[in-house]
């Protein structure tokens, strides 16, 4: 998979250093002037300005060095603003009133205003080399203009309710929000711009899509949904990754100049921030009171503007761009001498001593076979683990370890499959509840059908879904952060801001489908850790 390509051969960086050098928790500034909701924010060129439009009906021109409000253009109340290339012009689209303004952004002066469509105009959007600007109505068309003369160039009819944007390369993107007045899923297509021949259409598993925007350079295309933040190939539409943090509603999403993070508004207030090679979450910011909607990094990538849905404010935040970090090294307490290893091999005879019998659901048997340890759980939809959402709290199908006690702050887990069929299967590690029926656990999984990380993704210290396919995985524990490992080669790692200690560790196993049995061979089950005994005690 190309996925793979990116992963292993880029450098990573570690979750555990980018947040402490990545942004600072308080804003930089605040800017107060709109009396309104903000749904727009962007950077001149240059840097040296930062317009904003609301619903309030205005455009507001700061100047971002001194924080001063420049000039104030009274416009339409609707509809999204982009600047040229060359800074010289600010387009706006003109919502209700069907047209696009064209507007000087030194002066406020309207340079002309352009007024071919017949319906509520939305998006405008720049070429790479500033020579076409496009703009997009609710009726489904896109008009492609001069914006130094004013003259129509052509028009072509893409989706129902399209939204636009440039890939650096000059192919144009267009995307469609879908709600509860449309069933079908929203679309993406991209169109290679002079033959406008469609390239590749995108549907993404989601009822809605709010917003798409591409990585400088770096071939990744971010949508945001109500549900989450998907990158794809800009090349192919092939989906990479679905990043972590999940069943949230994501407005916008921007990518740092250098294409290397990923920034996205989302309700609550809360920017989420990715490193966009790997998936890592990097950073959780509180920005605003309500939801954060409109979002934008400066040319420098040094500062990120977020509005507010509510507060009718636009804050500015410091970032300071990491540079290239390799990956964590495994934890020291790997190569402490004392440390302990236990192996479980699975023969026949050692089944019982490591498992309470009594805590294993009635719908799942575990045997030993020829050194391997098979699982099967019978088709059951009810209270089963869901990856989709969060996890059911009552795990029916664990197979528990409880061979000696553990107490550690420090452990590892290692976990071989040797085959599934229409199961999932993983390492199970937390904290022993004290009723099964009602306490949440937290875990770190491999998963059989190409995931890693914990299916409770709607938690920010959740490990994402990674889209690998393997057959081993060793998850490293260290006082509350997460490793994870395959033969070897660093995968990601997290933070859990509850789990301090594991005194419970086990296999889980459920099915794919909850209307097919599930069966699981697993080859080894590893232990190491500073406060494990021998395993024949």
């Amino acid at each position: 998979m190309k996925f793979l390509y990116f992963l292993f051969i880029f450098l990573f960086i570690s979750a555990i250093f980018l947040p402490k050098t990545f942004a600072v928790d308080d804003p930089l500034t605040t800017l107060v002037g709109h009396t309104d909701f903000i749904y727009s924010v962007i950077f001149s060129p240059d840097g040296d300005l930062l317009a904003s439009k609301g619903i309030d009906g205005t455009i507001r021109i700061w100047n971002v060095d001194t924080e001063e409000l420049l000039r104030t253009i009274h416009t339409s109340q609707r509809g999204q603003i982009a600047f040229s290339p060359d800074g010289n012009i600010l387009a706006s689209a003109g919502g209700t009133d069907e047209v696009v303004n064209l507007w000087d952004p030194h002066t406020g002066e309207l340079l002309r205003t352009l007024e071919e469509h017949s319906d509520y105009v939305k998006n405008v959007a720049f070429s790479p080399d500033g020579e076409i600007l496009a703009s997009t109505s609710s009726d489904g068309w896109v008009r492609l203009w001069n914006p130094q003369t004013g003259q129509l160039i052509r028009t072509f009819r893409s989706l129902e309710d399209v939204s636009i944007v440039f890939k650096d390369d000059g192919s144009i993107l267009t995307y469609d929000v879908k709600n509860h007045r449309f069933p079908e899923r929203p679309n993406i297509k991209v169109w290679e711009l002079e033959t406008r021949n469609l390239l590749y259409t995108v549907e993404p598993k989601v009822s809605e899509v709010f917003g798409v925007t591409f990585s400088p350079d770096r071939g990744i295309m971010a949508s945001v949904s109500w549900g989450g933040v998907d990158l794809w190939d800009a090349d192919t539409g092939e989906l990479l990754r679905p990043l972590p943090i999940r069943s949230h509603i994501f407005f916008r999403a921007a990518f740092s100049p250098d294409g290397r993070i990923v920034a996205s508004a989302r309700d609550f207030g809360a920017v989420e921030i990715w490193d966009a090679e790997t998936g890592s979450h990097l950073k959780h910011i509180h920005a605003h009171s309500h939801d954060a909607y409109a979002i934008a990094f400066s040319p420098d990538g040094r500062i990120l503007a977020t509005s507010g849905a509510r507060d009718n404010l636009i804050r500015l935040w410091r970032i300071t761009l990491p540079g290239e970090v390799e990956p964590p090294q495994p934890p020291d307490f790997l190569a402490d001498k004392d440390m302990q290893t236990w192996v479980e091999d699975f023969d026949e005879g050692l089944l019982k001593s490591w498992t309470r019998r009594e805590l294993q659901r009635e719908r799942v048997t575990w045997q030993t076979k020829n050194g391997r340890l098979h699982g099967r759980t019978v088709a059951w939809c009810n209270q089963r683990l869901n990856l989709g959402e969060r996890l059911a709290e009552q795990t029916n199908y664990t197979y528990r370890f409880t061979a000696f006690p553990i107490d550690a702050e420090q452990l590892s887990v290692k976990l071989s499959i040797h085959s599934t069929s229409n199961a999932n299967v993983g390492i199970f590690m937390g904290k022993d509840p004290q009723n099964d029926l009602t306490h949440p656990l937290e875990y770190a999984y491999q998963f059989a059908n190409h995931r890693v990380g914990s299916p409770e993704v709607i938690s920010a210290s959740s490990a994402p879904e990674m889209g690998f396919n393997l057959d081993e995985i060793e998850v490293v524990f260290d006082r509350g952060h997460f490793y994870l490992y395959s033969d070897n080669e660093y995968i990601i790692d997290f933070d859990s801001k509850t789990l301090n200690s594991i005194d419970l560790l086990g296999i889980v196993v459920f099915p794919q489908k909850c209307s097919s049995i599930a069966e699981a061979v697993v080859d080894d089950f590893e232990i190491s850790g500073l406060s494990i005994l021998d395993g024949s005690i």
